[in-house]
């Protein structure tokens, strides 16, 4: 099943998912009745049992805590005196990732049924532990890179697509020493960024100009990815497993720096208003990266007894690559940008060359004339890279803020259910297929958005017995579409809900999580095996006239 309202749940039975204690919650009494859930809790890697994990009972049709226990020292646990139902179950642990019974990608887990026959007792509820990683992080001459900023990057399963996205940052202390707990178990790439403790000069009246002698100091480095490289296509990945201590230093090199002047406006009394920060690209990701040996004077040949054309020169020190300058917006502007490619001995920024990144804004309203749905975003997403978003005003109001020119997949999305977009246009982007292609101009975007109010239901068959926790998908006939994925419950039943309008293919995979199954490529040979069906246009229950036979993956 899809999980109820996953954020929500668990910010009541749990504080988070980190490992933190948990919090107190309130606890509904379950109506009285004659079945059992129960079973054992159990270390994934080890299979030890684990005692003292908190589990937490959640009756998904009425969306609250149902009941609460402790595991004991052989790490069972026993729910007595339950009704008929669907419960969601939530075990929490300090050092050990919370999650759901069978959790898989997004939130997706196996519920358990109360009932006549329905297999509730005797369950393994299997726990991951957390892991670290720490190391120092030092240039090549064994000094230390104080206050590095340490990245962490993870390679994961994004709605059946592989992304590598940010997961964690940290600072380094001055010793340049780092650490990052409460890690999921995955696949991660470790970068770091910094400046050398001896190069980092500030100041005004220093020379700024461009022929201005070059110090042997004049050193910075470039980001650095785990163990050394300098490029983070080169980059290792590491696999931390559960229960991991990792060590990983990370060495960076001192490289001459690219100088970059640039001349910028004064403010009144020769105040700076525009120095630029500077970001570059991890992993499709934008970061900030630190300049070194900042200096500022006036300029030598600007007439500075005329208050509106002061005017200062800067310099500031890169190591060579490409990176965006951001100039911050002054009395209400909005900031701009500009590339710059720091590949020569010197090189020049002129401030009035950057430009404002389109903003993207407009309007959503639902198609049947409803309420703004909660959390209703409107999502751009890169095929690499950042994802941008805005949460929809109840007025029907967004604005995503300024995004980078290039390609986006548009999506509507809530928390509550699937959406579809009945109708939509755009102003100042080219829009085709749900693709919307951002270039220099201001984009306005017109939305008409509808619920899925359909429901799809059926039950997995492996051989000739039903079967809980298999992975489901319900491939839709339109190739640019999502898929969307599910799983079966612990009688081998599942209900895909808020389903929009249209023809799908029901498919079951044993083990199918580890599928790229957001490409159209990867399932297509899953789909002769599966069950065709249609979603009417008028909201009702679509149920499979027979068993869906798990494939195999």
């Amino acid at each position: 099943m899809r999980r109820w309202a996953p954020a929500l749940f668990l910010a009541i039975a749990c504080a988070g998912v980190w490992g933190q204690a948990a919090v107190p919650a309130p606890t509904a009494p379950a109506a009285a009745g004659e079945y059992t859930i129960s079973g054992v809790v159990v270390n994934e890697r080890t299979g030890q049992a684990l005692p003292r994990v908190t589990m937490t009972l959640g009756d998904t049709a009425k969306r609250r805590i149902a009941a609460q226990t402790t595991t004991d020292e052989e790490g069972s646990f026993r729910f007595d005196h339950l009704a008929t139902g669907r419960f969601d179950l939530v075990g929490e642990r300090h050092g050990y990732v919370t999650q759901s019974y069978q959790q898989h990608e997004g939130g997706v887990s196996t519920a358990i049924l109360t009932g006549e026959g329905k297999p509730s007792t005797g369950l393994r509820f299997t726990m991951r532990q957390q892991a670290t990683v720490f190391g120092n992080v030092v240039e090549d001459s064994g000094d230390p890179v104080p206050r590095a900023q340490v990245l962490l990057f993870a390679k994961q399963q994004v709605g059946g697509t592989e992304k590598i996205a940010m997961v964690h940052q940290e600072t380094a202390n001055e010793a340049g020493e780092y650490e990052m707990t409460h890690l999921v178990p995955g696949s991660y790439y470790l970068c770091a960024t910094g400046t050398p403790w001896y190069a980092q000069r500030m100041g005004m009246g220093r020379r700024a100009e461009a022929d201005a002698p070059r110090s042997p100091l004049d050193v910075s480095y470039g980001t650095t990815c785990y163990p050394g490289a300098t490029d983070p296509a080169e980059a290792e990945m590491v696999d931390v497993r559960a229960g991991d201590r990792l060590e990983l230093p990370v060495t960076m090199h001192a490289v001459p720096s690219v100088r970059v002047v640039m001349r910028i406006p004064a403010g009144p009394q020769g105040q700076v208003l525009t120095i630029p920060s500077f970001r570059t690209e991890i992993f499709g990701t934008t970061e900030f990266v630190q300049a070194g040996g900042l200096s500022i004077m006036p300029s030598p040949d600007a007439d500075h007894s005329d208050a509106e054309h002061r005017e200062l020169v800067a310099t500031a020190n890169l190591a060579p690559g490409q990176y965006q300058a951001t100039f911050q917006g002054q009395n209400g502007q909005a900031e701009r940008v500009m590339a710059l490619n720091a590949g020569a001995e010197t090189v020049a920024l002129d401030s009035a060359a950057a430009v404002e990144e389109a903003g993207v804004s407009g309007t959503a309203a639902m198609a049947d004339g409803g309420a703004i749905p909660r959390f209703l975003t409107v999502s751009l997403y890169r095929a690499v890279g950042d994802r941008h978003a805005a949460e929809v005003h109840p007025g029907g109001d967004f604005r995503i803020g300024s995004v980078p020119a290039g390609e986006y997949e548009l999506r509507v999305e809530s928390g509550v259910g699937r959406l579809g977009i009945a109708q939509m246009s755009a102003k100042g982007a080219a829009l085709r297929g749900g693709v919307l292609t951002v270039g220099a101009e201001p984009v306005t975007l017109n939305l008409s958005v509808f619920e899925g109010t359909g429901t799809v239901a059926g039950v997995v068959q492996s051989g000739n017995a039903t079967a809980g926790g298999v992975f489901l998908l319900l491939v839709p006939e339109d190739r640019h579409a999502p898929a969307v994925a599910n799983q079966s419950d612990s009688d081998g039943s599942f209900e895909f809900q808020h389903v929009l309008p249209g023809k799908y293919t029901a498919v079951a995979i044993e083990d199918g999580w580890t599928l790229q199954w957001g490409s159209r490529d990867v399932v297509e040979h899953y789909l002769a095996g599966g069950e065709r069906i249609t979603v009417p246009n008028e909201a009702r229950t679509v149920t499979l006239p027979e068993p869906l036979q798990a494939q195999a993956k």
